[in-house]
C-alpha cells in the first residue's frame, strides 16, 4: 500500500474521492497551523511533515507552483524552527513597518511574475519529469509567493503574517475547488478561521 499515491482512496464525498495522501497532509497542516496560533515551536516539525505530503500531492495534480512552494516552505521552516529556538519563543510580537509593507508588496508582485514564468514552463524545461503543463499557474504562483512571505513573517513573529495567511486561504479555497480537491478546500476554510484566531491572539501580545 503506497500512501503517497493519490490514487489510493481513503473515502468518497459525493462525487469526489479523497486519497490517503490528501488526508495525511491535511491532518499535519491543521496541527501545524494550530501550534502556530499558540506560538508553539511544534508548528515547525509538524510543518515539515505537512510540506512533504503536499509536495507529493501537488506533483500528482500538476499544481507545480504549490509543489515548488513546499521546497521553499521547508527552507523557511528550518529557519523558523532555528529562530524560535534561538529566541526561546518569548520574543514579543511586533507590527510591520510601513517601508517593510511597501517592499513586501513589491516582492510579492515580482515574485509571482517570476514564479509563474517558471512553473508555466516546467513541462518544457524538464519534460522527462514534468509531462503536463501547469494548471492555473498565475493564481497558484500568487498563492505560493504570498505563502512564502507569510511564513517568513511568522518566523519573525510579525503580526501581519496572519493578514497574509487570510488572503492565502481565500485564494487557495478557490484554487482547490477548481481542481476538485474538496478536502483541501475545506481544510483551507478551517485555516482561515484559525488565521483570524491567530491574528487576534497575536495582537494581544503585540508590543509595537
Amino acid at each position: 500500500m503506497n500512501l503517497l499515491d493519490i490514487n489510493l482512496i481513503a473515502f468518497s464525498v459525493m462525487d469526489s474521492q479523497v486519497s490517503y495522501l490528501e488526508l495525511i497532509a491535511t491532518f499535519f497542516c491543521l496541527i501545524s497551523v494550530y501550534f502556530a496560533t499558540k506560538e508553539n515551536i511544534l508548528t515547525w516539525p509538524t510543518g515539515i511533515l505537512n510540506e512533504f505530503g503536499f509536495f507529493c500531492l501537488f506533483f500528482q495534480v500538476n499544481l507545480y507552483a504549490g509543489m515548488l512552494l513546499q521546497i521553499l516552505f521547508f527552507i523557511v521552516t528550518l529557519y523558523g524552527w532555528y529562530f524560535w529556538k534561538k529566541i526561546k519563543i518569548e520574543s514579543p510580537v511586533i507590527n510591520i513597518k510601513q517601508l517593510q509593507l511597501i517592499w513586501l508588496v513589491i516582492l510579492i508582485v515580482a515574485g509571482t511574475f517570476i514564479f509563474n514564468f517558471l512553473v508555466s514552463h516546467l513541462h518544457i524545461l524538464i519534460p522527462g519529469i514534468i509531462q503536463q503543463p501547469a494548471v492555473q499557474s498565475v493564481l497558484d504562483s500568487l498563492v505560493a509567493v504570498t505563502s512564502i512571505a507569510a511564513t517568513y513573517l511568522l518566523a519573525k513573529k510579525i503580526l501581519f503574517a496572519w493578514v497574509l495567511w487570510i488572503l492565502v486561504d481565500l485564494m487557495s479555497i478557490s484554487l482547490f475547488v477548481s481542481q476538485q480537491l474538496y478536502l483541501v478546500a475545506i481544510e483551507y476554510s478551517i485555516f482561515m478561521i484559525l488565521a483570524f484566531y491567530g491574528y487576534f491572539r497575536w495582537r494581544k501580545d503585540c508590543v509595537q
